[in-house]
């Protein structure tokens, strides 16, 4: 939904439920953010994985900015991450047959099929994930804190 905002100096974050153990978490909350778009997706898995037990969520937010036209600044700073004037919550269901319509990448079976969660890269380079370990993301870590600094946090995650 909003791949054209994504970049390496604007990325796509994504933020996990800590799970130490390998085991799959069925309390797994993942939320996905990006700067100039006011909102927050999330599937969150509400009790043991089974077909129909992802549950997706959008949370929409204004800024002041809303009522008289928001900057660039406004939308691709920190700026955008705080001050919120209002905000809705949607689960997936509220949201058919809309543009926001999470069911169509989520899933792709159709209705009677299983939801599931998306991850389009799952091999190296790894060039969409900021990982100190792959190549492809030391790359990308290296621009965004060219663009950044040190310091500046991004959705949740804090600087280096």
């Amino acid at each position: 939904m909003v791949s054209h905002f994504v970049s390496a100096i604007n990325p796509r974050a994504i933020v996990f439920t800590p799970n130490p153990d390998p085991v799959p978490n069925p309390m797994l909350v993942t939320m996905s953010f990006v700067r100039g778009s006011r909102s927050w997706r999330w599937p969150r898995s509400i009790r043991p994985r089974t077909a129909d037990s992802l549950n997706l969520y959008l949370l929409h937010f204004e800024q002041a900015c809303n009522a008289s036209g928001c900057s660039p600044e406004d939308l691709l700073t920190p700026a955008i991450e705080e001050n919120w004037t209002s905000w809705s919550l949607y689960e997936d269901e509220d949201l058919t047959n809309t543009v926001f319509d999470c069911t169509q990448c989520h899933q792709p079976d159709g209705l009677d099929g299983k939801k599931l969660l998306r991850m389009q890269e799952h091999l190296d380079p790894w060039t969409h994930f900021f990982k100190k370990d792959r190549p492809g993301g030391k790359a990308l870590l290296a621009d965004f804190h060219a663009a950044h600094g040190d310091s500046e946090r991004y959705g949740m995650i804090p600087g280096r």
